[in-house]
């Protein structure tokens, strides 16, 4: 593998085969010495070279080219359609069909708004974007007959301004840079104005920042959640930007989209290419209260299951435009295809011709909860609109939502093997990666028979639609407060004592060193209860009176017992319909199509009074006891009168419950 500085200095031999340029001008413009090794051949771009090697500490996944052409093209797009008359069929056909032949007065108005642009990349990389930019820009002066183009190319990009945190990423955006416009002399050198520093942490980020902010932002910003990476964000709290927006559980990205925003002028755009975590992610409260407050989106095309990053295996992306007008329509496309596209052009059409589009007011692109609802096509929003309209309560008003347990050491992993348990404590004991700690199989448990303590442990998956699976190999040592520290147990526990006594809640004196780090409180595993895992390609709720003993990947829901009651029962139905699965895969909070049944998404579920609550009790129990399509049908069409649903807006749920299914 080749260093940065061998890619760096392999660029620099590209520029000089490609340039009228001189090594020592080169050498001294880019300030690198040029190896006369010409081993290493430089076929690909510096993001995916450094992306490469870097990705996993970084954050960063290289952007496709053909993403970051349709990218620059939007912004443009929406540029052009906020500072100029010209209509959006016309700027349709320019940015996107590639007409880019203008009348005169269109290319006059064309030179006099691309002059005065000011375009930022706050995390450029390699430059993927930036470039494109220029490209485009060039495409349109030589098709228009433009006199003396490249003085224009190097008065447009004086105004683009280039920020990264790598040093040699920079260097690497001006080497490519100029390796396309192949300069023949030093006059002819294209120069952005880069910025080596941290946009988030850098005192001096606002020098750097025109006087009347930037036309543009545009980017892929680095993914990092705080999760794993801790001490990074514990000093970026350090400086003043970074503490202001911190919030917990927030991604390295929202700072970006925060420092975006801030820097952008009034008529400004903004194009951000991200995870679509954040639309619902309990760790963005306060960046989707910042988005709503200071401005609107345009655009939000939702890429669901397509794999925008081939290599970024489970992560589901957006492209968002912003602006900091109000009162506009937002424009959602929610791609469901996972179709491959490789081309600008074919990423256009394959938007363009998406079904599930529609325009909607913020008032409803925002929830109560200031979630962002992307429903997935106009028909999802009218009967989503619906269902709100017909509630009257939230599952909160009768209803407790809790994770289950969190024993902080189930097994010996092999992180603790090797970095918390000493080799003298290993050898005494005999201990093995995997050997039980406080979860183990029925046959390891035999020398706790007879203790209160020994409960039968039951995983996500033991979990079906109104009804579980009782059959468990599991079992957990259920070790609370309340649990004396017996001779046997004190025997099991002993040799994993380094192990346990390194977790955070021991160390801050919460919790005894044989406890559970969270326990939970008891009764909601032993009392009458809905239980759900929380990842499912469906709505899957089952109903339990057993104990029912399990991991942090469950949720419970019990009953207050309030004066005004609701049937746990009754929920039960409501929650396992057709109705409802629709309902969860357009407000829930979803990971592709798998919904998310988290605690905070859960207790904020509308639900309202069942009509034919004892009907569809008898039912439900009915399909606890065994499961059956005739009766489930029964129970969805009771629903759907419940929610005055139509025989058309019937035929749509079924349809899209039966293609997801």
């Amino acid at each position: 593998m080749i260093t940065e500085e061998q890619y760096i200095n392999g660029l620099g031999r590209l520029l000089l085969k490609k340039s009228g340029l001189t090594i020592d001008c080169i050498e001294k413009i880019f300030s690198l010495k040029i190896s006369k090794d010409k081993t290493n051949i430089i076929n690909k771009k510096f993001d995916t070279y450094i992306l490469d090697n870097k990705r996993k500490n970084t954050g960063s996944f290289y952007t496709p080219d053909y993403i970051a052409s349709y990218m620059v093209s939007k912004a443009l797009f929406e540029y052009f359609k906020n500072n100029t008359s010209l209509s959006d069929e016309r700027l349709t056909s320019i940015f996107y069909n590639g007409k880019y032949n203008l009348k005169n007065n269109e290319f006059q108005v064309f030179l006099k708004i691309l002059k005065n642009i000011t375009i930022a990349d706050l995390s450029c990389g390699g430059g993927i974007f930036l470039i494109n930019y220029m490209r485009l820009v060039e495409k349109i002066l030589i098709i228009n007959n433009c006199d003396n183009y490249m003085s224009y190319l190097k008065a447009i990009s004086k105004n683009v301004h280039a920020y990264d945190i790598n040093k040699q990423a920079i260097n690497a955006l001006l080497l490519e840079l100029n390796i396309h416009f192949e300069p023949e002399n030093e006059e002819e050198i294209i120069y952005f104005n880069t910025h080596n520093l941290d946009i988030i942490t850098s005192a001096s980020f606002d020098e750097t920042v025109p006087q009347n902010g930037y036309s543009i932002v545009i980017g892929n910003p680095p993914y990092l959640g705080e999760k794993g990476n801790k001490n990074l964000f514990n000093e970026i709290k350090k400086s003043a930007f970074g503490n202001q927006y911190y919030e917990g559980k927030m991604d390295l990205f929202y700072y970006f989209i925060y420092r975006g925003i801030n820097v952008l002028n009034d008529s400004g755009v903004l194009v951000y290419l991200t995870t679509n975590y954040f639309i619902t992610a309990d760790g963005a409260k306060n960046l989707r209260k910042y988005l709503k407050d200071n401005g609107s989106f345009i655009e939000i095309i939702n890429f669901n299951e397509y794999k925008v990053f081939k290599d970024a295996l489970g992560q589901h992306n957006l492209i968002f435009t912003y602006e900091k007008s109000k009162n506009k329509n937002t424009r959602i496309t929610n791609i469901e295809e996972n179709k491959k596209v490789h081309s600008f052009d074919e990423l256009v059409k394959f938007v363009g011709n998406c079904n599930n589009k529609y325009s909607i007011q913020e008032k409803f692109l925002f929830n109560e909860r200031n979630t962002i609802q992307l429903y997935i096509n106009e028909n999802h929003f009218s009967i989503i609109k619906k269902i709100k309209t017909k509630s009257t309560h939230t599952l909160k008003d009768f209803f407790n939502v809790n994770q289950g347990l969190v024993s902080g050491a189930d097994r010996v992993s092999k992180q603790n093997y090797n970095k918390k348990l000493s080799q003298e404590i290993i050898d005494l004991y005999k201990i093995n990666i995997g050997d039980s700690i406080y979860v183990m199989n029925k046959k390891k448990s035999d020398k706790f028979l007879g203790k209160n303590y020994l409960k039968y442990f039951y995983k996500n998956s033991d979990i079906n639609k109104f009804s579980v699976n009782e059959n468990t190999n599991k079992r957990i040592l259920y070790i609370d407060s309340q649990v004396e520290l017996d001779q046997v147990l004190k025997n099991h526990l002993i040799p994993y004592k380094e192990i346990l006594e390194d977790r955070r809640e021991v160390q801050t004196g919460s919790r005894n060193w044989y406890e559970l780090q969270w326990p939970r409180i008891k009764e909601i595993f032993e009392k009458e209860k809905i239980v759900v895992p929380q990842r499912s390609s469906s709505n899957i709720f089952a109903y339990n009176d057993k104990a029912f003993y399990g991991s942090a990947d469950i949720y419970y829901i019990t009953s207050k017992n309030l004066l005004m009651d609701y049937p746990l029962i009754a929920l039960l139905g409501l929650l396992n319909s057709k109705l409802f699965y629709f309902y969860l895969s357009n407000i829930g909070k979803k990971k592709g199509n798998m919904l998310e049944l988290y605690a905070t998404p859960l207790k904020h579920l509308l639900i309202k009074k069942l009509k034919n609550e004892k009907t569809i009790i008898n039912i439900s129990r009915d399909l606890i006891n065994k499961f059956n399509d005739k009766s489930f049908d029964q129970l969805n069409q009771l629903i759907y009168d419940d929610y005055n649903i139509s025989q058309e807006e019937e035929n749509f749920i079924e349809n899209f419950y039966n293609h997801m299914h």
